[in-house]
């Protein structure tokens, strides 16, 4: 009985063996060759910008003094998905490669604006500029598609974008208060107030004022109160 149990055994686990041998042959053939790294990359350095983009870097420089202007960063790095839209990750890996040309920020991070610098009112695609207009604008975000060539005027761009950001930071400043100018009003009458006690001791002695006379000395001229 034991012999017939051990005839039984060996041909199973060579079976299983065999199974198990091929099933790991097939998954190692499944899997993406190992990369190897080349000794010699066949790339050379560049400059991330041409003769062109550094003039109006240079130029923006000037305009822009008081903020950092950064070469063709990614529209991603400075926006971020909705966490209730569903759709917003899947957006995020097609805007993975939008970048615009020069992108205006101030010191602490807060993009203001970007510049597309264009050769060509047909070099940047339509859809392209449509979508930097459209997310941008929602993000509060200036942008300005312009040719190398045709440059705006130094102040007219700088007050869009500075200006626009210094009414959002008004825009998110604290509402002044509705006692504030109560505050101003009931301060001023108790000033003058005061000044009629002071003008009543000092012609206390010329006995009943005369309201009939203006030119009575005792006359007290009040100025209507203005918020």
């Amino acid at each position: 009985m034991q012999w017939q149990m051990v005839y039984i055994l060996i041909p199973s686990v060579a079976f299983l063996g065999g199974l198990g041998l091929g099933l790991l042959r097939r998954g190692k053939g499944n899997r993406p060759p190992a990369i190897e790294i080349p000794q010699v990359w066949p790339f050379d350095p560049r400059r991330v910008a041409n003769s062109d983009e550094r003039k109006v870097w240079a130029w923006l420089r000037r305009t822009f003094h008081d903020h950092q202007v950064l070469l063709k960063m990614p529209i991603m790095r400075f926006v971020m998905p909705q966490r209730q839209d569903s759709k917003a990750r899947e957006w995020c890996q097609l805007l993975s490669g939008v970048y615009c040309t020069f992108t205006v920020c101030t010191a602490d991070g807060r993009v203001i604006g970007c510049i597309d610098v264009m050769s060509s009112p047909d070099s940047l695609p339509l859809i392209n500029r449509q979508i930097k207009e459209t997310l941008l604008e929602q993000c509060g975000i200036n942008y300005w598609a312009v040719l190398r060539d045709r440059m705006p005027n130094s102040a007219t761009l700088r007050t869009e974008f500075v200006g626009a950001n210094r009414r959002r930071e008004l825009d998110a400043e604290p509402p002044v208060s509705l006692f504030q100018p109560i505050e101003s009003v009931r301060q001023r009458l108790h000033e003058t107030l005061d000044r009629n006690r002071a003008h009543r001791s000092q012609y206390g002695s010329l006995g009943r004022l005369d309201n009939r006379h203006p030119n009575h000395p005792g006359f007290v001229e009040t100025q209507p109160l203005g918020v």
